[in-house]
């Protein structure tokens, strides 16, 4: 749920802090492609990320201590689930970032980003039975739900690919518009 807010907040000034700080200019003339552009930036904002995470490492540690049963499959899938959402809306995040120039709606993009895709399976109750199915795969709970159970599905695996695919080649694109503009 610390999600939620963390990762609009970490990538809220990715690529919208370069225009106001006047070095977009130079980063438009290096020798180096957009996507290099956009990879390396969503790499910075996602290694935040697993930092983030990674301090959540204590309470495993103090699980091992203390703890007698424990189920190392569920603990490492749930981490694993965690860092490709971490992923994921670091790549929203990116993408809004490059939408704007203000940080703040950046932000404040991000965050409706992220909080429509965390609710598509808790909204199930309001869409007709044929939707439901679909609706409920787009859901990044859904696949979170399952990944923190210790179930490595390979859907699990290209849904959260694909989206972060999907979202990096739209920061590319809308770099892309900038630069003509």
């Amino acid at each position: 749920m610390i999600y939620l807010i963390f990762v609009p907040a970490v990538t809220m000034g990715v690529l919208a802090r370069e225009k106001s700080a006047g070095t977009h200019e130079l980063m438009a003339t290096l020798p180096i492609k957009n996507f290099e552009l956009v990879i390396g930036k969503y790499l910075s904002a996602f290694t935040l990320v697993l930092a983030g995470l990674g301090f959540t490492l204590i309470h495993f540690l103090t699980l091992l201590t203390v703890g007698t049963n424990i189920d190392y499959g569920g603990v490492i899938c749930g981490y694993l689930g965690l860092a490709l959402v971490g992923a994921f809306y670091a790549a929203i995040g990116t993408f809004t970032s490059s939408l704007t120039d203000n940080q703040v709606v950046a932000f404040i993009l991000a965050a409706v980003f992220v909080l429509g895709f965390y609710l598509l399976d808790k909204l199930l109750i309001f869409v007709p039975a044929a939707l439901a199915g679909p609706i409920q795969f787009m859901a990044v709970d859904y696949h979170l739900s399952n990944m923190s159970r210790g179930v490595v599905d390979s859907r699990n695996l290209v849904y959260f690919g694909s989206l972060i695919w999907l979202f990096l080649a739209l920061t590319v694109r809308v770099i892309d518009i900038r630069k003509w503009r």
